[in-house]
């Protein structure tokens, strides 16, 4: 049985309430319990009637953003539901005397009264419905890690990356048995895959993007190009980050202190987090970013510092040095870990195919069980990989597996006019150079080739050839 467990210890419970009905989804579907709070369980009727921010976006982006069945009353009336109760969590407020306290604690460190909240869970979801062989969690604690091993339960991390909507056309979802914040365990498996696949042909930088890039957002391969305006860029997350301030070394006022000792503040420029922050003494003075998305920020930069984004595998994407500034933070590999000095670090292509195909899952195949009984099965990196990487191309992006065999000189051009479905002159405008339709060449040459037989037949059947026969005997023999 697979039990998604979900804590989030927010104030509102609806900023978690996307990631619950998509776990309601995925358990009536299998007939499995959910173990969360008190508050998810309401029916959906009754916050919709409330409407606000966020639900309104979750019921309006179920089919897009999270991509789960409306919720009904009907459905939720139908899901085992076992209840972290709002008194069992007011415990642990009590204790914690905030939420924010409450929050930071549980994500760096054990928690004894979390662990019996827990444990309790447990003993009543196997009680009423059998032995539970894995949990989901969207946010790994220590506490809930320590619980499953004692009860040999498998702990299943899922979360969202980068790839989502609107600047992708593919998702794709961070998918470990390990905490994501475990730099040594994915080094470890990327130097696995690496010395299993010292011949693997991988995709670059190009093709990646032409791959996942939504059609609007393609001009990015062209702007990558250019030469960047500014030495440092910096990603300055939200206000209240507690998973950032659980994992990081550093804080972002200490990151532009150390930085203003190396780089010019005009040089420097910083781009906030979507969900807002407010404005400090700290951020007066560098160039503010406004920018559409991320990636046209990014690009504007040499090098980019972040403590926990996202943005830190978007800079390494589009070839630009990556700062990762949090002690266990994911993309060790493909950064520079210090601010000791300015370095310039390309990440090599093998990494970013890594990230891609064997580090994150596909987004459609997180919440399948069958997919997720196979890889509690122990399959190699190179199986994982490989898997991924067939899936995405044949199932996610309708692509037919023989385009993974085209010779590379080829690919570029074929995903650009077959799957992005570009003109000619847009792909040329894009490229920086002539396209060739080899369609067309192909029919030229052949052209060509007929009309020289027909010129050849004619020369060899005309009088003068005839007449000068004698006279190229000669000619022959003599040579």
């Amino acid at each position: 049985m697979i039990v998604p467990f979900l804590f989030g210890a927010e104030k509102n419970p609806i900023h978690y309430l996307w990631i619950f009905y998509k776990y309601m989804e995925f358990a009536l579907e299998n007939d499995y319990p959910v173990i969360a709070e008190e508050a998810y369980f309401e029916k959906p009727s009754i916050y919709e009637k409330g409407g606000g921010y966020p639900f309104k976006d979750v019921i309006n982006g179920y089919n897009y953003k999270h991509e789960f069945i409306k919720p009904t009353d009907e459905m939720m009336k139908r899901l085992k539901k076992v209840k972290i109760l709002d008194s069992e969590k007011n415990g642990l407020l009590k204790k914690h005397k905030t939420i924010e306290n409450l929050q930071l604690n549980i994500i760096k460190q054990r928690d004894k009264e979390f662990e019996k909240i827990i444990d309790k869970k447990i003993e009543e979801v196997e009680k009423k419905y059998g032995k539970i062989q894995i949990m989901i969690t969207w946010t790994w604690y220590p506490s809930l890690e320590f619980c499953c091993k004692k009860k040999k339960i498998e702990l299943l991390y899922l979360e969202q990356t980068t790839f989502r909507p609107d600047t992708y056309r593919i998702k794709l979802g961070y998918f470990q048995f390990y905490d994501k914040y475990n730099n040594d365990k994915m080094d470890e498996s990327y130097e696995e895959f690496m010395s299993q696949n010292k011949n693997q042909t991988f995709f670059n930088r190009k093709e990646l993007l032409s791959l996942f890039l939504s059609k609007e957002n393609l001009h990015i391969i062209k702007q990558m190009e250019e030469p960047p305006q500014y030495e440092f860029g910096v990603s300055i997350g939200p206000d209240w980050d507690p998973l950032a301030q659980g994992h990081c070394q550093m804080n972002e006022k200490r990151i532009l202190t150390k930085l203003k000792e190396i780089v010019k503040k005009e040089n420097i420029s910083l781009r906030t987090h979507p969900a807002g922050r407010k404005k400090t003494e700290e951020l007066e003075g560098y160039a503010l970013d406004h920018s559409k998305d991320a990636l046209e920020w990014i690009i504007k930069n040499k090098r980019i510092a972040s403590i926990g984004s996202n943005v830190n595998f978007e800079t390494m994407l589009v070839g630009r040095t990556a700062y990762n500034l949090g002690n266990n933070f994911p993309y060790r590999k493909g950064s520079v870990c210090t601010l000791d000095q300015l370095e310039e670090k390309v990440c090599d292509i093998s990494y970013l195919n890594f990230i891609i195909f064997g580090y994150y899952a596909p987004y459609d195949l997180m919440f399948n069980k069958d997919y997720i009984l196979w890889r509690l099965s122990n399959p190699s990196i190179t199986e994982i990989y490989e898997y991924n990487l067939k899936h995405i191309i044949t199932n996610s992006m309708k692509l037919n597996e023989s385009f993974l065999k085209m010779p590379v000189c080829d690919r570029l051009e074929f995903i650009l006019k077959e799957y992005q479905k570009l003109e000619p002159t847009e792909i040329d405008n894009l490229l920086n150079h002539p396209v060739i339709d080899k369609d067309q060449v192909i029919k030229t040459l052949e052209q060509e080739l007929e009309q020289s037989k027909n010129e050849y037949e004619k020369i060899i059947h005309s009088k003068s050839w005839k007449i000068t026969k004698p006279l190229r005997w000669i000619t022959n023999r003599i040579k």
